[in-house]
C-alpha cells in the first residue's frame, strides 16, 4: 500500500444569506478568469453548468461553487477539495480550515456542512501481470457471475497508456473505479507530486500503481447504518472517521466484489484470491474494523423536504375545497380547519388500529378474517 486518503471531497455548507448576496454582488463586476483579491483570498471566477453556476478557483486543489438565482435564498454553497489540499492536512485540521475559508468569503456556517461527494482511494503497487489479471477477472467475471455488483453498470477497458481501466456504477449513488494512477499522473503532469506522496524515486519496471477508488454520493452515505453512526448515516467528516474502516470492509467485501460461483447462499460466496488480497490491503490501510456497517434503503429518500411540503400543502388545499363543497359553503374551508380535521382523524385512526390489533390477537392461526 502506497497511499490512502480522499481523492476528492465536496462539502455542502450553509452560509449567511445576506453576506452571500453581498459577495455575489461584489464579484459580479469582475470578468471571468481574471485574478481577483477579495476578503483576504485570491481566486479566479469561472462559469459552470447547473444550479451552482459560478466557480471560484482558490488554487491548490480548492474551489468554491456559488449558487445560481434559484438557490441564493437558501444560502448554501459547495466547497470542492482536491487531493493536493486534502493530503496537506491532518484529519483534525481539515474541517476547521475548510469552514474558515467559507466564513471569510460568504459568512457564517451555523450547520457545519454535510458531505455531498466523497472519493475514497487506496493506491496499491502491483505487478502489471496482476493488474491485468484483475481487469480480466472483472470483464470475464461479469459474464460468468463472478462479479457481485448489486446491479450497477460496468464499463471496463485496458489499453497501454490509458488511465481508466474499470468503472462500475454511475449516477447519483456512485461506484467503484480502478485505474492506473501512474498513467493518469503522467497524462496530467503531476507525476513528481505523486512520487513524493508514494515515497518512490520512480515506478518500478513492470509495476503498476493501481488506484482503488470508491466514488460515493451523499444519498449513498446517508443510507449507511452502524452502531457507531447516528440514524441519519454518514453526513459529516466526523461520521466518516468513526466508521471509515468498517465502511471500506462493506464496500470491498459486500457492495462490489469478485467471488467464486454460487454454491448455495449468495452471501456465503468466497472471494476470488486476487480480489481477497486487494480487499485486505484496502481495508487494512484504513484501520481496524470494529462494528459492521450495512446499507439500507430509506423510504422517501428521493424526495426533499421542500417537495414533500408542497405535496402536503396541495393535498390539504384539495381536502379543504372538498370539505367546503360538502358543507355547502361558497368556497374552500380554511387550512386551520382542515388541520384540525386531520388531527381528529389521526386520533380516530389510532383508536381503530388498537382495536384491530386486539381483534387480530384473538384469532386462531389459519382462521378466516
Amino acid at each position: 500500500m502506497l497511499h490512502v486518503g480522499m481523492d476528492t471531497l465536496t462539502y455542502s455548507i450553509e452560509s449567511d444569506g445576506d453576506t452571500l448576496e453581498q459577495f455575489l454582488a461584489d464579484i459580479g463586476r469582475f470578468p471571468f478568469y481574471q485574478l481577483v483579491e477579495l476578503r483576504g483570498h485570491k481566486f479566479t471566477i469561472g462559469p459552470v453548468r447547473g444550479v451552482f453556476n459560478r466557480r471560484l478557483d482558490l488554487g491548490y486543489g480548492l474551489a468554491l461553487l456559488l449558487p445560481g438565482p434559484k438557490l441564493v435564498s437558501k444560502g448554501r454553497v459547495q466547497l470542492h477539495v482536491g487531493p493536493e489540499w486534502l493530503n496537506a492536512r491532518g484529519r483534525d485540521e481539515l474541517l476547521p480550515d475548510m469552514l474558515a475559508i467559507v466564513r471569510d468569503l460568504v459568512g457564517g456556517v451555523p450547520g457545519g456542512g454535510t458531505i455531498s461527494r466523497l472519493d475514497m482511494c487506496t493506491h496499491v503497487l502491483l505487478d502489471r501481470e496482476d493488474a491485468e489479471r484483475l481487469h480480466w477477472a472483472f470483464v470475464d467475471g461479469k459474464r460468468h457471475g463472478h462479479v457481485i455488483d448489486n446491479g450497477l453498470v460496468m464499463n471496463a477497458r485496458w489499453e497501454p497508456g490509458v488511465a481508466c481501466s474499470i468503472r462500475i456504477g454511475e449516477g447519483s449513488s456512485g461506484g467503484l473505479r480502478i485505474y492506473d494512477k501512474g498513467a493518469q499522473a503522467v497524462a496530467e503532469g503531476d507525476l513528481e507530486y505523486w512520487l513524493d506522496q508514494w515515497d518512490l524515486m520512480r515506478i518500478p519496471d513492470g509495476g503498476v500503481v493501481l488506484c482503488v477508488e470508491y466514488q460515493l454520493r451523499g444519498d449513498f452515505l446517508r443510507n449507511m447504518v452502524s452502531d457507531g453512526l447516528p440514524l441519519v448515516g454518514v453526513r459529516t467528516l466526523d461520521d466518516l472517521w468513526a466508521v471509515a474502516p468498517d465502511m471500506m470492509g462493506y464496500l470491498t467485501r459486500k457492495w462490489v466484489r469478485l467471488a467464486y460461483p454460487a454454491m448455495g447462499h449468495e452471501h456465503k460466496r468466497e472471494l476470488l484470491p486476487l480480489w481477497s488480497v486487494v480487499a485486505s490491503v484496502v481495508v487494512d490501510a484504513w484501520g481496524s474494523p470494529c462494528s459492521p456497517v450495512k446499507r439500507v434503503w430509506r423510504r422517501g429518500g428521493a424526495s426533499t423536504v421542500d417537495r414533500l411540503s408542497r405535496m402536503a400543502l396541495g393535498v390539504s388545499k384539495s381536502l379543504g375545497a372538498r370539505m367546503g363543497y360538502v358543507k355547502g359553503y361558497d368556497g374552500p374551508m380554511a387550512l386551520e380547519t382542515v388541520f384540525r380535521h386531520l388531527k381528529a382523524h389521526e386520533a380516530a385512526g389510532a383508536e381503530w388500529l388498537v382495536g384491530a390489533k386486539q381483534r387480530h390477537a384473538g384469532l386462531v392461526y389459519g382462521a378466516a378474517l
